[in-house]
């Protein structure tokens, strides 16, 4: 009788552990001076941080450089042109966090935050690379609480405004580059 009780747990655990490998394989993995994301691999150099804030938007350098995507060497500014053509990383900035205004500003008025850095436009203009903080309490202090169906939508929301983006390729020496774009977007 027991051993009939435990067919289907161990059915449960079976498949759960072929979706969970799925979703990590699918997933970021950060080892040694590389950074595995969806097919690609960034290989990346370690960088001291600094930061300013200037309203919503936070200019950084991160604890690391994109070097190389999938071997590659991956450019940014002042090497290579713009990924907007002759628009600045800083409007690239502004306008994602135009795309996530709505959310931003909701999560602020609770003392939540979320940053989005370390963007990475392909050679084709399509991003294929950022971090992403998720959301989280900054302000402890403020009051107001997230349930986690809003946190769901605004990850969905992040994931399709970064996904969806597409511009026109930085250049270099007459050919298109990956680009690293080290500005954050996100709540203050």
């Amino acid at each position: 009788m027991k051993r009939k009780q435990l067919i289907p747990w161990i059915i449960a655990i079976v498949c759960l552990a072929f979706v969970a490998d799925r979703s990590f394989a699918q997933g970021k993995r950060h080892e040694g001076d590389k950074i595995y994301y969806k097919g690609n691999v960034l290989d990346i150099v370690p960088e001291k941080s600094t930061s300013y804030q200037d309203n919503k938007i936070q200019a950084i350098e991160p604890g690391y450089k994109i070097i190389k995507l999938n071997g590659k060497k991956v450019y940014s500014y002042p090497d290579a042109s713009q990924p907007l053509s002759s628009i600045s990383n800083q409007l690239f900035v502004d306008l994602a966090a135009k795309l996530l205004d709505p959310e931003i500003t909701s999560i602020e008025k609770k003392g939540y935050s979320l940053k989005i850095h370390n963007i990475v436009i392909d050679e084709e203009g399509g991003i294929v690379y950022y971090d992403y903080s998720g959301v989280y309490k900054a302000y402890p202090a403020m009051k107001g609480i997230i349930d986690k169906a809003e946190i769901n939508a605004i990850d969905k929301k992040v994931e399709r405004v970064m996904n969806g983006m597409h511009f026109k390729p930085a250049r270099f020496n007459g050919r298109n580059v990956a680009y690293w774009i080290p500005l954050a977007i996100g709540a203050a």
